[in-house]
């Protein structure tokens, strides 16, 4: 697979994903603080780009996720990445609850 945009490249059967922004306010226009945010168990994430799929068999994984789908992951997966200010996660597919629709 190419290279993301960011210039991080995800191996194998594994994803890199990019947080989507939180709300900051309600619906009514209430300000939320950021300690709400901290408890949510489920994000969603846009996925960037996605692994070569090469397994150690020497098989192929194919994946069920495309670039650019939004999907759901627990909060506490994967492995965080700062960069240019903006929050990514590399999981592997696995860890993928849902995709959204």
């Amino acid at each position: 697979m190419a290279k993301s945009k960011i210039g991080i490249k995800p191996l194998g059967k594994t994803v890199l994903l990019q947080f989507k922004k939180m709300k900051e306010t309600s619906e009514s226009g209430i300000i939320l603080p950021e300690s709400i945010h901290q408890d949510v168990e489920q994000k969603e994430a846009i996925v960037i780009a996605l692994g070569s799929g090469n397994l150690s068999d020497g098989k192929k994984h194919k994946f069920e996720v495309s670039v650019g789908d939004t999907v759901i992951i627990p909060a506490q997966a994967g492995a965080r990445i700062e960069k240019n200010n903006e929050s990514y996660v590399v999981v592997d597919e696995s860890r993928i609850t849902a995709i959204v629709e």
